[in-house]
């Protein structure tokens, strides 16, 4: 099959990758697009999380309103599978979760995002929360939780503490 070190070179010379749910077959190459890369890890199925990788940088775009006890476990199980993926182990640094449609967390999705939190921390790896909307955001500075996760509302800031880090 093909070294692992291959993949690796070809993720971080593209730099944005598309990564589909689609399996990846180790035999083959990953199909090349312009800058995407296409099948370089499986994924678990969700309609409502797009996951794409921009550099050292995974990110996860949630498309729901609310989110409730069985989603916090479905976008941890999601960025459990893709970093326990060969070509991801060692490239990505920050998992960036986007939450612009997100109005309404269960408290227990809190409790799966702390735990996501720590388990990135211990690998040297950061979670960073996005794009909250207004009333999100204020919510997290009340109940002072902008104080444990990495907040980054603008492009431009998620952009420079990813060249700092």
């Amino acid at each position: 099959g093909i070294p692992m070190g291959w993949i690796q070179r070809r993720i971080r010379r593209y730099s944005r990758d598309t990564i589909s749910p689609q399996d990846f077959h180790p035999n083959e190459p990953p199909t090349v697009t312009g800058r995407r890369m296409t099948n370089p890890t499986p994924l678990p199925s969700h309609d409502w999380i797009t996951t794409t990788r921009v550099d050292d940088r995974l990110h996860l775009e949630v498309h729901r309103s609310s989110l409730g006890e069985s989603d916090g476990k479905s976008i941890k199980a999601h960025i459990d599978v893709i970093l326990d993926h060969p070509a991801h182990q060692q490239s990505v640094l920050f998992v960036v979760l986007e939450l612009e449609h997100v109005e309404l967390i269960n408290s227990s999705v809190l409790g799966s995002m702390i735990v996501t939190h720590k388990n990135l921390a211990s690998t040297r790896r950061r979670l960073v929360l996005t794009k909250l909307t207004t009333e999100l955001e204020a919510s997290f500075g009340f109940l002072k939780l902008d104080e444990v996760f990495t907040i980054c509302q603008t492009e431009k800031a998620l952009n420079q503490l990813t060249q700092v880090d």
